[in-house]
């Protein structure tokens, strides 16, 4: 049965109800954006001494004073109950505000629709975030006691994450169970006193140990000083139609952003999960979906993110846990060097997560993790945690002059912010000045990163003779190394779109003698082998890998090169923006890929049992009999 919420006609009830509930009980003038060291509570378990450790961490390395250190008694656990959150967490963090006078509350009576409620306001608040250290629990568990007498089926659980139920302590009088819209949403400012006045922003300084969230927070400050550049990668499914199809959309839209941005981006939409032979490496910003627990490329144990970096990996449990490096996703990132992330406690529902491209626009408008993660959720009073610095600023606007300073360093990362500086600097009547800029750096650089940015930067804009070359030279910077295989792929790759099946033969020979047993140049090899036009195979790899090829076999007619199907793993940069993109079904994954699961449990837009909350106004006005937060 069609849940009506989610009808056009609700949806527009939806949101007029929470701008009217909103726009009456927290309005307040513009004030500018402040969320900054002093704004920030941060909040410990006292009977962890870890956790006062984390907090204590935290507080030196952002100039945080002690005052601002809370520690709660709290189980050391990662489920509380109702009750439990409410008396060792909520109130005691509520008590301790209200009695420095950093929030006071004010009686205000609500008018919608006939009927009114009666709600607790803020008349200030100095607290703008919080940061809840390692040992403080994750996530509420269910009660079903608590539930409120004539509640829709829709809006019966009590299951919260912590983070996100803490976002609305501010306000007290909302109903109990349910989502209420979240006011930040799509917010076209930075946060500021009037949002603070309505909610909070609450994240985690969380991870599978004590030692790895501490090493984390280094990261991120260290980034911070130095400036996030690196690979963009995005793991979509090739999805072209259904309810689904927005998780898709989140994430082509996002990897359109990182590359107006400047970032170099790749985006797969094969649906099972990126494995080796998409050759990611050097990566600062990531999201995909949807597997249960990590898998394909980030499951290796030798991979490890760029300091600084921000991850996240769509599923309806990814912060099932955030203590395990092996389990769900976030512990997972964490400990394989994600600085900032977000996962699901609970079932949440697709619509009810992150929105993906609203998260990683905010943060290249050089916002903090904690504003951009909750601009991106459309509810609060739900399923999803928030893990890393509040205050992380991953990509602070970069100025010309800045990135023109950075590059004379010359240092490790000069060419990231080279390409950077050309990437943005770019248009139609630059282009040839550029290119000459581009020739003249790579001429004094002996190095595979250079050069394979350079194959990057060409391939992007449409030069693939000048991509293959400067990748070519990018491999002989350093034979048998893993650059040089990703260099060489991508030029044989390219090479077969165009159809030079001889050029093609012959880097795979040179990039696989130098390293005959690396997996993704065999069964590139193997692949290419499989193809009549491409045939005869070079002598090398006749005689190493594909004895059955020869060249006596039948000989095909040349034919072009088969269309990209939805399902290519050729990276965004490759794939012309303005070719129609085909309609044809996805190829089947490798039988050793990681397949997606079958059924998520995200479900939209029909389900069965329907647990959404619809964030209405109407079924979160409390009425006499009803429990309240």
């Amino acid at each position: 049965m069609e849940i009506p919420f989610f009808q056009p006609r609700w949806r527009a009830r939806i949101r007029a109800a929470g701008a009217t509930f909103w726009a009456a009980a927290l309005w307040v003038p513009f004030a500018e954006a402040a969320l900054s060291p002093d704004r920030v509570l941060v909040v410990f378990n006292e009977s962890v001494p870890a956790s006062r450790d984390v907090a204590q961490h935290y507080c030196r390395g952002r100039g945080i004073p002690p005052e601002r250190m809370l520690g709660i008694p709290c189980p050391a656990v990662e489920e509380i109950s109702r009750l439990e959150f409410e008396r060792t967490v909520r109130d005691p963090i509520d008590a301790h505000m209200a009695a420095k006078g950093w929030i006071a509350r004010e009686s205000k009576e609500i008018q919608h629709e006939g009927r009114s409620a009666r709600l607790e306001v803020p008349s200030h608040n100095e607290i703008y975030g919080l940061a809840l250290c390692w040992g403080v629990p994750l996530r509420i568990a269910d009660d079903t006691n608590r539930v409120e007498a004539g509640a829709p089926a829709q809006a019966r659980i009590t299951a919260a994450a912590v983070d996100s139920e803490l976002a609305l302590l501010p306000i007290r009088g909302t109903r109990l169970s349910g989502p209420l819209q979240n006011p930040f949403y799509k917010f076209p400012h930075g946060f500021d006193a009037r949002v603070a006045r309505s909610i909070m922003l609450v994240t985690r300084l969380d991870g599978p140990s004590p030692e790895m969230v501490k090493a984390r927070l280094d990261e991120a400050w260290r980034t911070e000083r130095e400036g996030l550049v690196g690979w963009a990668c995005f793991d979509a499914r090739g999805i072209k139609d259904g309810g689904y199809k927005q998780g898709d959309d989140w994430l082509i839209r996002a990897a359109q952003a990182t590359r107006r941005w400047g970032l170099p981006t790749a985006l797969d939409e094969a649906d099972a999960i990126v494995e080796a032979g998409a050759l990611w490496a050097d990566i600062a910003l990531y999201a995909g979906w949807y597997a249960g627990s990590i898998a394909g490329a980030l499951a290796d144990p030798a991979f490890r993110f760029l300091p600084g970096a921000v991850a996240y990996h769509i599923h309806s449990f990814s912060a099932s846990t955030v203590r395990n490096a092996d389990a769900a996703w976030v512990g997972p990132l964490v400990a394989r060097g994600a600085a900032a992330t977000m996962g699901s406690v609970l079932e949440p529902y697709l619509t009810c997560t992150p929105n993906i491209d609203v998260f990683v626009e905010n943060l290249l408008l050089g916002r903090t993790f904690a504003e951009a993660a909750y601009a991106s959720q459309p509810v609060l009073s739900w399923m999803i945690t928030c893990v890393g610095d509040p205050l992380y600023r991953p990509f602070p606007q970069y100025p010309e002059a800045w990135i023109q300073e950075r590059i004379g360093r010359r240092d490790e990362a000069q060419p990231w912010f080279f390409f950077l500086s050309a990437q943005r600097r770019k248009n139609p009547t630059n282009i040839g000045a550029i290119f000459s800029e581009v020739d003249a750096y790579l001429a004094t650089r002996n190095d595979p990163l250079a050069h394979e940015l350079a194959g990057q930067f060409f391939a992007e804009t449409f030069d693939p003779d000048k991509a293959v070359a400067a990748y070519s030279r990018g491999v002989a910077t350093a034979p048998g190394s893993p650059a040089a295989a990703r260099m060489g792929i991508k030029a044989v790759r390219l090479l077969v779109e165009k159809q030079r099946f001889g050029e093609a033969w012959a880097l795979l020979d040179r990039i696989g003698r130098a390293a005959p047993n690396h997996p993704v140049i065999r069964s590139t090899a193997e692949e290419l082998g499989r193809r009549p036009e491409a045939l005869p195979v070079s002598e090398f790899w006749r005689a190493s890998l594909l004895p059955a090829a020869s060249d006596t076999a039948p000989r095909a007619s040349p034919a072009p090169v088969p269309p990209q199907t939805s399902g290519s793993a050729v990276p965004l940069f490759l794939q012309d923006p303005a070719a129609p993109r085909s309609t044809a079904p996805a190829t089947a994954p490798p039988t050793n890929a990681a397949p997606r699961l079958p059924t998520p449990k995200m479900t939209f837009p029909t389900i069965e049992r329907p647990q959404l909350r619809p964030p209405t106004l109407e079924q979160h006005l409390p009425s006499p009999n009803q429990p309240t937060r």
